[in-house]
């Protein structure tokens, strides 16, 4: 039978947002990454990130030494970029492998127009609603929708009810999130 591509492998979890914190302290961090060395870790992975700290702060060193010991370390990036100096402690350290976002102008999926606009949709596995949804599209930017209507806040603030009524409304990503939106 099928075990899954990494059968017998032990994963380690160390929490380092405590309560309902929004962030963790860098001695916290600093300690679960020296904690998983102890434990023997194979591979660290810090999807998390601070500012940017030069390459002697507390992360970057424990990182660091945490790589000397036999450990791989991958480390994200952050969330500054793009731009010089915007990758951020710990994945300024020297020996992690550190991972970043990218953006090009590859598509995959479909292409929904609006009007003399052009939309990328991506490919899901969404079931299909039935009966089919049709309406009018309508382009939310701020040459078609016009500020009124709350185009220059990429609707992250309501509009009048009513507004875009019998409409399908095709919205930028971003700048505020989906939930609001």
């Amino acid at each position: 039978g099928l075990s899954g591509v990494a059968p017998k492998a032990f994963l380690g979890n160390y929490n380092v947002f405590p309560g309902q914190t929004g962030s963790a302290t860098s001695h916290d961090i600093a300690q679960a990454v020296e904690d998983a060395v102890k434990d023997g870790m194979d591979v660290i992975n810090m999807s998390l990130g601070g500012g940017i700290a030069g390459f002697q702060d507390q992360l970057t060193v424990a990182v660091n030494r945490a790589v000397d010991a036999g450990v791989v370390a991958a480390v994200a990036a952050g969330n500054a970029g793009p731009g010089a100096n915007t990758v951020a402690s710990p994945g300024q350290a020297e020996n992690a492998i550190t991972a970043a976002a990218s953006t090009n102008k590859h598509f995959f999926g479909v292409l929904v127009h609006v009007g003399a606009a052009s939309f990328g949709a991506a490919a899901g596995d969404f079931n299909a609603y039935v009966p089919a949804v049709t309406a009018t599209l309508a382009n939310w930017n701020n040459s078609a929708a016009g500020t009124a209507n709350g185009a220059a806040t990429q609707a992250c603030t309501a509009v009048a009810a009513g507004t875009h009524a019998g409409r399908i409304v095709v919205i930028d990503r971003g700048t505020c999130t989906f939930s609001t939106k």
